[in-house]
């Protein structure tokens, strides 16, 4: 990698060779106003920790010359994060989301997402996951959707009476200690996806698909297609 700097009138902008503005000065942590919502779309490459609230909270922590790149935007009951220039790392940026619901996460782009303090715990969530790095959730609900497209690795927590999940590509799922009653599963993908089942698992694989599942006595299964299907003991 080798450093570019452009200056602009009184101020230096520092990118990489590929044109990323790169983080310089102390860390800060910023916060800012924002009014309740129930949908995120996560587009900035960043470390981003959601926790339920009853307080809605929104802090970025990042270095000086990186707050006024990311941007937040609301159409309706969404919330869009997202950068106005490319940003060197997902390490560069942290940021603390904090709602009283969630119903959907929208993931775009390389970044680390997490739930932190209780359990969150919501009827209906649906989350889907592009080039994401890595998504861990605790969550608690009755309809749980997942759509996985690219090669991020998610592991879930807490329980759910229903699983639908569509996977393609190259992602891991680890749900061993997310227990569904119902699992309906698409896979499309070298991927790996384990599951914990208690009553009902239906899965339709391709693609070279591993799929491990530790299911309760007497569940009943229906698999379709070319896999690898191992059941846990």
């Amino acid at each position: 990698m080798f450093i570019i700097t452009v200056a602009f009138g009184a101020s230096v902008l520092m990118l990489n060779s590929c044109g990323c503005v790169i983080g310089k000065g102390p860390v800060a942590r910023v916060e800012r106003a924002i009014e309740p919502a129930t949908q995120l779309v996560i587009d900035v490459p960043a470390e981003v920790i959601l926790s339920q609230s009853d307080k809605p909270l929104l802090a970025i922590t990042t270095h000086p010359n990186l707050q006024q790149y990311i941007k937040v935007s609301r159409s309706g009951d969404k919330i869009t994060l997202k950068s106005s220039r490319c940003i060197e790392n997902a390490g560069n940026v942290i940021i603390e989301l904090g709602m009283p619901d969630f119903t959907s996460l929208n993931i775009k782009v390389p970044a680390k997402v997490r739930t932190a303090g209780k359990r969150i715990d919501v009827e209906k969530f649906e989350l889907n996951v592009g080039d994401a790095l890595a998504v861990s959730l605790n969550i608690s609900t009755i309809d749980m959707v997942v759509n996985m497209s690219g090669p991020a690795n998610l592991m879930l927590n807490g329980f759910s009476r229903t699983l639908r999940l569509s996977q393609q590509g190259k992602g891991q799922v680890r749900a061993i200690g997310f227990p569904v009653s119902t699992a309906e599963c698409i896979l499309k993908g070298p991927g790996i996806t384990q599951l914990q089942v208690q009553k009902t698992l239906q899965a339709e694989v391709a693609g070279g698909t591993l799929l491990e599942y530790l299911g309760a006595p007497g569940i009943k299964t229906t698999i379709s297609g070319e896999g690898k299907i191992t059941q846990l003991k």
